[in-house]
């Protein structure tokens, strides 16, 4: 397994189950392209969550959810369970996730080995993202870094290492989060904006950096 050092990847988000999450939705439909999505997380209990929704509706086949099982499982979801890993080990422990589509094959990997496949996600038109929580589903408990989804490209093919520094550090975009305190409760702000609108460009790396000490006093640190 790879060693995985959050600190020296500007650290990570740690979301507490529900009412916590981050959402994109502009204009990130994968669509029938080729594509990668992957992250880390650390799971510190059974649960049965998300830890990403692609999906604007419930059971909706033209989007899909990644989620943990109990304490062994991490699966596919669409309108059905497409690809499933189970008798995995990944409680408090970080553990690398990868789901890719190459042509009409997408395969689920687990800290590198390909562990599933489906053929059954087809044009992916949803256009929500939601990272630790899905509003179908349940909100993810524990720690997750280093998010990427990269539209257009399937990056790693087969069996990989997975990466243990920041993903394409020298090009990425670095949005900088803080939490301060408003009328109506503490807020998150982007770059100094309580609710930015941000414009992604598909094939681009985004780096969401929580490392400003006012995130921790919030769940999200």
């Amino acid at each position: 397994e790879s060693e995985y050092a959050v600190g020296e990847n500007k650290g990570s988000v740690y979301l507490p189950g529900a009412g916590d999450n981050l959402e994109l939705t502009d204009g990130l439909s994968i669509g029938s392209e080729d594509f990668t999505f992957e992250c880390w997380i650390n799971v510190p209990q059974s649960s049965d969550d998300a830890i990403v929704e692609f999906r604007d509706a419930n059971l909706s086949a033209t989007g899909f959810t990644v989620t943990v099982l109990d304490n062994d499982t991490i699966r596919i979801y669409s309108n059905s369970a497409l690809a499933t890993v189970n008798n995995l080990n990944f409680l408090n422990q970080w553990t690398h996730i990868c789901v890719e589509r190459v042509s009409a094959t997408t395969t689920l990997y687990i800290n590198g080995v390909a562990g599933a496949t489906t053929t059954s996600l087809g044009n992916l038109t949803d256009t929500l993202f939601m990272i630790g929580e899905s509003p179908h589903y349940g909100g993810f408990t524990g720690y997750i870094s280093d998010v990427r989804l990269i539209k257009g490209t399937a990056v790693y093919l087969s069996d990989f290492i997975p990466p243990t520094n920041p993903v394409n550090g020298e090009s990425a975009t670095t949005f900088t989060v803080t939490v301060a305190s408003t009328g109506s409760g503490n807020k998150y702000f982007i770059d100094g904006d309580q609710q930015p609108t941000l414009s992604l460009i598909e094939g681009k790396t985004y780096i969401f950096d929580q490392s400003d000490a006012s995130n921790a006093t919030h769940p999200l640190r």
